[in-house]
């Protein structure tokens, strides 16, 4: 059957919808096929698919006035960046937000210790290669350098490492650096002799290599650090696979065979998260609104010369009140079927500081850092949620457990988030919930920069529904 079901704008900042239709009489309607499947889709009420009222089809539209939105930013607590499978290091400076700046500190161990003579190995013939695995870069275009500095303290691995905390001490010089180095489209390899060569002499002295504390005593590790070529910080993936080539270091030796030709070997070593590694993200508000926000509270948007912001890495996070909505629930005064809620977020022009490519949303009433893993905090892409339930999910509370159904994707074609967040303000309506603020953050905040700014008039709350 066909329905026409009326478009209701309720929320947009600072100006009403009243006033953007200066006193005209003009409903706007959405006329939709409808079977049980779309309302199925649209809506789930603990699990069962909300069938169409019988008087839908002749429902009128009534005219609601808009609600404005309030946004402010907050600052959540330090970051942990143990136990990550990534580093990051360079420097950039935006020109709202200011500078960031990033250091990777790490381990490497041999994958294996090979049962090999150390005596046989023939020294003239040792080569070694260091692959550094350039994940993604952000700041402005261009090639960066960076050093590798020999750690000259023991990392820590007993404990958790934060972003803020101060870098372990390494000598003055880089050891090996990436200014002769071959670049590929991802990856930046290394001429790395000159450590091969240590090493196979430290194997030497030693007359045997087995073990991971005799290896840390000597080699410590290193600080990956930029060399401040181009501003931008790059993120280097340090994850491990034997069945590939190694992230970090590959040493390639002769050994002696008798009178027959030597046989090479080669000796791999491996980056992960059971070697200690971690990175420093120090971002500088000094001269911004931002550097005013306060302990355990938000900078309202008015303070901040009207934007709002988000950034991953320094934990910049935007909540977003709505303090009408309940309100006018209440002045219906009667129940209200959310047939869809749709947040449209579209940031200032973000030029070449692309924005999150994903963001979530909690409803958490502080400042805190979200709990993702409690999933009543989380508020749910309703579109993705759809998805999966058609992939076979059997439940909405399963489908929620997915990562998919908590992310909400940017559309760079529009520069916008749509937000289908249908059963969060049902949950309001209906008070299952009763916060109505909303917390939007990177969806990864801890291992990216990538920042976004909201003017006002950025964030508006549509929702299409039939009340009853």
């Amino acid at each position: 059957m066909k329905v026409r079901i009326g478009l209701k704008i309720i929320c947009q900042s600072t100006k009403t919808w009243r006033d953007n239709l200066a006193g005209q009489k003009i409903i706007f309607w959405l006329t939709l096929t409808v079977s049980a499947l779309f309302f199925g889709s649209c809506i789930k009420d603990d699990g069962q698919a909300f069938e169409a009222p019988s008087g839908l089809q002749t429902a009128g539209t009534e005219y609601v006035d808009t609600f404005s939105i309030s946004t402010e930013t907050f600052r959540m607590d330090s970051l942990l960046t143990s136990g990550r499978e990534y580093v990051l290091a360079g420097t950039y400076t935006d020109g709202v937000l200011g500078k960031m700046s990033s250091e990777g500190y790490f381990q490497f161990l041999p994958e294996s210790y090979p049962q090999v003579c150390p005596d046989s190995i023939l020294d003239e013939y040792t080569r070694a290669t260091i692959t550094l695995n350039n994940d993604k870069t952000y700041g402005k275009f261009g090639k960066d350098q960076f050093g590798l500095f020999r750690l000259t303290e023991n990392l820590d691995g007993d404990r958790s490492h934060y972003s803020g905390e101060p870098a372990p001490l390494h000598e003055a010089q880089p050891y090996i650096n990436t200014l002769n180095a071959t670049r590929t489209e991802t990856g930046i390899r290394i001429d790395a002799n000159q450590l091969g060569r240590e090493i196979i002499s430290f194997w030497k002295e030693k007359k045997s290599l087995t073990d991971d504390k005799q290896f840390l005593e000597r080699w410590k590790g290193f600080a990956l650090k930029s060399l401040d070529s181009v501003p931008q910080v790059s993120r280097f993936d340090l994850q491990y696979n034997s069945e590939s080539s190694p992230a970090f270091l590959q040493i390639f030796f002769r050994v002696k065979r008798g009178n027959e030709q030597p046989e090479e070997k080669s000796l791999r070593f491996r980056t992960n998260k059971t070697t200690v590694q971690y990175y420093s993200l120090l971002p500088d508000f000094n001269g911004t609104p931002w550097a005013n926000i306060p302990a355990g509270g938000g900078l309202p948007s008015a303070l901040s010369n009207g934007i709002a912001a988000v950034q991953g890495g320094s934990g910049l996070a935007v909540k977003l009140k709505f303090p009408g909505l309940m309100a006018w629930k209440q002045s219906l005064n009667r129940k209200v079927k959310i047939f869809k809620a749709e947040l449209e977020i579209k940031p200032q022009d973000p030029s070449s500081l692309a924005t999150p490519e994903f963001i979530r949303i909690t409803c958490r009433d502080d400042f805190q850092n979200p709990n993702e893993t409690d999933l009543a905090q989380n508020v749910l892409n309703e579109t993705n949620v759809f998805a999966l339930f058609q992939q076979g999910y059997p439940s909405r509370e399963i489908a929620a457990t997915a990562l998919a159904s908590r992310l909400f994707a940017y559309e760079p074609t529009g520069n916008m988030y749509r937000c289908n967040i249908t059963g969060h303000i049902q949950d309001l309506l209906d008070g299952k919930k009763t916060n109505t603020s909303l917390n939007i953050y990177a969806s990864q905040w801890t291992i990216s920069v990538n920042r976004m700014l909201l003017p006002a008039n950025s964030v508006k709350l549509k929702l299409y529904y039939f009340p009853f």
